[in-house]
């Protein structure tokens, strides 16, 4: 709620209030289902009774719920899920547990008859997963049941959502709850989790991975960074593994292990902006500014980001700044493709880099990234620099119809509006052709495209 209308209704009687609430209540079948609901914030078990109910109604419903009406569905399912969490999970967590569990058991019938397409629905599971996380310690069931309770639910998973809820353990996890994992659940076999040979049946496989999964849980619960590598060594070691155990490293001050780690991750790899952000993590961990400041470069060659560019330049002074900024722009105004460096003089504020770059390589800029020069034009036109504006928008004109891309003449129109506006501050057109000069030149090229000159004769 916002402060100024929690102020407003702070002004308000006793007897305002109740009429505001009357009013809503009368508005419509939904707002007298909210206030219903609300009323009972402070009574947990008048909140459950309210919110079980529109559970059941849910549960009986057999409209199948295609993917314009998910959405809306879903938020149905999200609204009953955030006033567990707000209202029962520290009032009454075992009301808040039971809730879950009744919206949990019937997953199924749900994923049966709503088209997920959009994901909404696993979404709301996943999110119900960590509200049954906080609600599970707080309830009267015993560890024991806890364990049981989770392996029932990961065990059987018939639509691919409820492994989710190993993901979300964290407040479960008490020192007694894993101490009944650790008895129950057997130790990870590198046998059946490499699947060697291909004779492991998959059912088998998947639950011996959802084990090793609550294993790496209780490792870092326990930080315990040991145990995690040597689990997940039991499947192998990947790139995004070892980005995992270097994060782990990091945080518990191993700066030295976690460079190691990610020495093994090769420049080729998918993963390589968590390794040089990790590595940094390290250097800095180390207090090596030297190899900080080689990756940050490294890293800013790669991917010409301002943001690793001003962060290098905090590792120079005097004549080696200098010398820094005139490299860097030799870099940029070479860069390919040309957007590449118009965004990184953009970013540092550099409006004059931005021209002369455009300007030099016009020919190399492509047409068709519409988004990049509609507001990188209107930018530029902003900041005094009409003529790169004008010629920018000319760009995208040019592409639709030179495509004949007749669906995208509305934009095509637009563009060349802003063109003409844009022009009107032109004061030095260089060696490029006037408005009215290019308007001639686009009829005599295009005569035939009859609807675009009919729309912007009309615009």
């Amino acid at each position: 709620m916002s402060a100024t209308l929690t102020k407003k209704l702070q002004k308000l009687d006793k007897n305002a209030l109740v009429d505001l609430l009357v009013e809503i209540h009368n508005e419509n079948r939904d707002c007298k289902k909210v206030v219903t609901t609300l009323m009972a914030m402070h009574d947990p078990d008048a909140m459950y009774k309210a919110l079980n109910k529109e559970v059941s109604a849910i549960k009986r419903g057999t409209k199948f719920i295609d993917y314009r009406e998910s959405g809306p569905f879903c938020d149905r399912l999200y609204a009953i899920s955030e006033k567990a969490e707000k209202y029962l999970v520290t009032q009454a967590p075992s009301l808040a547990v039971k809730l879950c569990q009744s919206l949990i058991e019937m997953d199924g019938k749900l994923f049966e008859r709503v088209d997920d397409s959009h994901g909404d629905l696993g979404g709301f599971y996943y999110q119900l997963f960590d509200v049954l996380d906080k609600a599970l310690p707080l309830s009267s069931l015993s560890p024991s049941a806890i364990v049981d309770y989770i392996s029932q639910i990961y065990s059987s998973d018939d639509y691919g959502n409820r492994h989710a809820i190993i993901d979300k353990l964290n407040h479960a996890l008490t020192p007694e709850v894993i101490e009944q994992f650790k008895q129950r659940l057997p130790e990870p076999s590198k046998d059946i989790l490499s699947r060697r040979d291909g004779k492991v049946e998959w059912k088998i496989f998947q639950n011996h991975a959802k084990q090793l999964s609550i294993h790496k849980k209780i490792a870092d619960k326990e930080k315990n960074v040991d145990r995690y590598i040597d689990l997940c060594q039991l499947t192998g070691i990947d790139d995004q593994s070892r980005c995992k155990i270097a994060s782990r490293l990091n945080n518990q001050f191993q700066s030295e292990k976690a460079i190691e780690w990610l020495e093994g991750i090769p420049e080729t790899s998918r993963m390589i902006l968590d390794k040089y952000t990790l590595l940094q993590e390290a250097y800095q961990l180390e207090g090596d500014k030297e190899k900080e400041k080689a990756l940050i470069w490294a890293r800013f060659e790669r991917y010409m980001d301002s943001k690793d560019y001003l962060a290098y330049l905090s590792f120079t002074s005097g004549n080696e700044t200098l010398k820094t900024q005139e490299k860097v722009y030799q870099m940029a105004a070479k860069a390919k493709p040309i957007e590449k460096g118009i965004a990184f003089f953009q970013d540092i504020g550099e409006i004059d880099a931005i021209e002369t770059l455009f300007l030099s390589r016009l020919k190399e800029a492509n047409s068709s990234d519409y988004s990049f020069y509609r507001k990188l034009s209107t930018y530029l036109s902003k900041n005094e620099r009409p003529l790169s504006a004008v010629l920018m928008r000319r760009l995208l004109v040019n592409q639709i119809l030179d495509s004949a891309r007749s669906k995208y003449y509305r934009y095509a129109i637009n563009d060349l509006s802003q063109a003409e506006t844009f022009s009107k501050s032109v004061t030095d057109w260089k060696s490029h052709l006037t408005h009215q000069a290019y308007l001639t030149c686009l009829k005599e090229k295009h005569p035939r495209k009859y609807s675009f000159w009919e729309q912007w004769q009309y615009r």
